[in-house]
């Protein structure tokens, strides 16, 4: 059950990271919802970085945007990964 509640969680910020990353950064507050409509999650963005809270106010991960593409990290501040952008 676990496994299945950290997979949902990890989506989820997936999914904000994708939505949220604005293509110039300004400050402002996006609220998430899940699939049955219900509270999920808060994503706040204030110039290039961008934090995101579950819908218990818990700190779950950011992202910072590094121009060519963007920088995941989780709770502890670990780099997870790196999302980049095709060159046009």
């Amino acid at each position: 059950m676990r496994s299945k509640q950290r997979g949902a969680v990890l989506t989820l910020f997936a999914t904000m990271v994708v939505i949220a990353t604005p293509a110039h950064a300004q400050k402002n507050t996006r609220n998430f919802y899940n699939s049955h409509g219900a509270f999920a999650g808060t994503a706040r963005t204030h110039g290039n970085a961008t934090t995101f809270t579950d819908k218990r106010g818990r700190f779950v991960g950011s992202a910072i945007n590094r121009g060519n593409g963007t920088a995941l990290h989780d709770k502890h501040g670990h780099f997870t990964r790196s999302l980049v952008r095709p060159q046009r």
